[in-house]
């Protein structure tokens, strides 16, 4: 049975599965449709929906869950809303409309990436940009 695990270093992480699941305690989801200015509207759910991206917010700085199901993805990224989830590791690019979870002193943010070489980041498998 495929698993992804998720983990909430600095209590926020973002996620996408290719299947659906309930939420465990301790692990509040978010959608998000909607930006005001540099502010996300962010949508609290009460299930994780199958290729849909969400932000994840732990109720502790070292929450760890490992999430099992069945489902398939069709594709190897999924836009919902204003996040895009991934299921490969993916170097994004740079343009001034992406932004990626990212800790920058200390503060843990969604930060515009950078332009020019070596300014675009990762953003790891089953991660949202």
């Amino acid at each position: 049975m495929p698993s992804v695990t998720i983990k909430t270093p600095s209590y926020w992480a973002t996620l996408i599965l290719p299947f659906a699941a309930e939420i465990p305690e301790g692990l509040t989801v978010y959608s998000c449709t909607k930006a005001e200015g540099e502010v996300l509207e962010l949508d609290e759910v009460e299930a994780i929906e199958a290729n849909t991206p969400y932000l994840v917010c732990g109720a502790t700085t070292d929450f760890t869950h490992t999430f099992t199901g069945f489902g398939a993805a069709t594709a190897t990224s999924y836009k919902v809303g204003l996040f895009t989830g991934t299921y490969v590791d993916y170097k994004t690019t740079a343009n001034s409309n992406t932004y990626v979870l990212q800790k920058n002193n200390g503060d843990v943010a969604f930060y515009l990436v950078g332009e020019g070489e070596g300014n675009q980041p990762t953003v790891g498998a089953y991660r949202i940009y």
